[in-house]
């Protein structure tokens, strides 16, 4: 086993079974860390929102960036297969990132006009993911699938 399969192998089970969910949870909430303390001010929101309202927008991608970590925590092995014991959160998690994603694609548009869709694709694309996880886990959660 070379040295990276033995870092990979020591990792917990939540980030090795969901790395991307891992690493846009941490990037969102890095960005909101960032604006709620003062080292980073998103323009577009601040052009286009009340003095609050980019306060509230960090505030909720960082709760939902900590809820999204806190259902992925909860995955646990139990006779072969993954259980989320912590669904409503993670469920939580993925929509208040959704929403804060497609709020911000939407003030780029506004504050940018066309020029800001190239700025806003990945929020939109970051958006639609995390809005269609969260319908799947929804839907598995109440035993639809």
């Amino acid at each position: 086993m070379g040295i990276q399969a033995r870092i990979v192998h020591k990792l917990p089970k939540w980030i090795r079974l969901a790395p991307m969910d891992v690493m846009f949870a941490f990037l969102g909430a890095f960005s909101s860390v960032s604006t709620l303390v003062g080292w980073a001010q998103p323009s577009s929101l601040s052009q286009f929102l009340p003095w609050w309202g980019p306060l509230l927008w960090s505030i909720c991608l960082l709760t939902g960036c900590t809820a999204w970590v806190v259902g992925l925590t909860s995955i646990k092995e139990n006779n072969g297969h993954l259980v989320l014991t912590r669904m409503p959160a993670l469920i939580l998690g993925l929509y208040l990132v959704s929403i804060a994603s497609l709020a911000y694609a939407a003030a780029l548009v506004i504050v940018a006009g066309p020029r800001g869709l190239v700025a806003a694709t990945s929020f939109l694309a970051i958006s639609a993911g995390t809005y269609l996880r969260r319908i799947d886990f929804a839907s598995r959660f109440r035993g639809d699938i």
